[in-house]
Order: structure tokens, then sequence, then C-alpha cells
């Protein structure tokens, strides 16, 4: 029976010196080079979500979000490439510059989120087209 108690009181002291052992290396600001995971999250001092930074099945997505807990901007790459959207107090997308297969745009919406300004820059030549509210063509170029 001692030999048994012995024997778990030893391993019991190498778990602990072992853990001893790591939490004095982060105690000492020692830092690992590499940190890997499929989605790391940045909260609070009260645990809200701050900013996310995802692996998606298509790609790569970071979001942003403000005080209140909205997302307020968004970067994320994929196989159409990189876009990034910028949104309003209340969540909704107000400016978005993607870059994809046919060339870069950058569009600008309204409240409601629909188009109000438009520029493409793609093979065909660039493009401007500005909307009214009710999201009809009011201006463009060429």
């Amino acid at each position: 029976m001692k030999t048994t108690l012995t024997a778990a009181i030893a391993g019991a002291v190498g778990w602990l010196r072992k853990l001893a052992a790591f939490m004095g290396a982060a105690w000492e600001g020692k830092t690992s080079k590499i940190i890997r995971a499929e989605r790391f999250e940045v909260v609070n001092q009260v645990g809200k979500v701050r900013a996310v930074l995802d692996a998606t099945a298509d790609g790569l997505a970071m979001e942003l979000c403000d005080v209140a807990g909205e997302q307020r901007a968004g970067l994320s790459v994929n196989a159409e490439g990189p876009g990034l959207v910028l949104a309003d107090a209340a969540g909704g997308p107000r400016a978005g510059l993607v870059v994809n297969t046919d060339g870069p745009g950058l569009w600008l919406a309204d409240e409601a989120g629909g188009p109000r300004a438009v520029l493409d820059a793609t093979a065909d030549g660039p493009s401007l087209k500005l909307h009214d509210a009710a999201g009809k063509v009011t201006a463009s170029l060429p």
C-alpha cells in the first residue's frame, strides 16, 4: 500500500513541477512563436466579443465590433479575392472595397443598404454609377 501511495504522490509532484515550469515561463514573459487555431476571438474585460479572426471554409474573415457589439468592419479573403466592408452603428453595410476576378470596385450605400455610388475598374475600363434612393442610376461615366 505504501509503495502505491508513494508512486501516486511522486506522479502528482512530477505533474505539479511540469505545471509550475509552464506557468513560470508564462509569468516570465516567454512566448511561443506559433499559435494555431481555426478561430480567435478578442473580448473586452466583461467578455463581450470585440474582434474575430476566423478561418472559414472558403477563406479567411476578420470582424471588428464597436463597444455595443455591432460588427462595424469586416475584412475577408476568399476565392473571389479580398474585400472590406464598413458598417454604420446599426450594423448595416455602408461602404465596401473589393478586388475580384473582374477587377477592383468601390461602393457606397445609403441607410437602407441600397447602392448610391459604385466605382469599378474592369478590363473593359473604369465606370462610375450614381443611384437615387430608389436604386435608379441617375448618372454614369462612361
